[in-house]
């Protein structure tokens, strides 16, 4: 592994940082670019992350908020909680983007990966009131968008 040196990584001052900008809110297309499985930091609940890449928004998202911002550098998830009282979302997410299938979600969840997707995107702000942060909530088939 190459050495890190961490004095030019903190080689900067607090106002050079930009800081990242929030994807506006609405439904968009976009792909699912990867699957990762983990657990939650807290109690370590069994989950599947889908990452997406939004391409191009939908009739919903406010033009004016995304003048100037490059969509291809936000990176957005959603998690599914693989627990019995849970499983049932990401059956129904899945369901909702290919149709009904009688394969198991493990044999179905790669269909997945580079789907086209049509998804919605939401904000929170901070407990503190300083940043505000993007979810992703429900995920469709994109001949359903809005």
């Amino acid at each position: 592994m190459a050495k890190v040196n961490f004095r030019d990584l903190l080689n900067f001052k607090s106002e050079e940082i930009e800081r990242p900008v929030p994807c506006p809110e609405g439904h968009f297309i976009g792909t699912c670019y990867k699957i990762e499985f983990g657990f939650s930091k807290q109690k370590k609940t069994p989950y599947a992350r889908f990452h997406l890449r939004p391409e191009e928004p939908c009739a919903d998202v406010d033009m004016d908020q995304l003048n100037g911002l490059d969509l291809s550098k936000q990176e957005l998830h959603r998690d599914f909680y693989l627990t019995p009282k849970a499983k049932y979302m990401i059956a129904d997410m899945l369901d909702t983007v290919f149709g009904p299938d009688p394969r198991t979600i493990d044999e179905r969840i790669d269909d997945m990966k580079d789907a086209k997707l049509c998804f919605q995107v939401t904000q929170n702000t901070s407990d503190d009131g300083t940043r505000i942060f993007n979810n992703v909530g429900n995920i469709m088939d994109p001949e359903d968008a809005p």
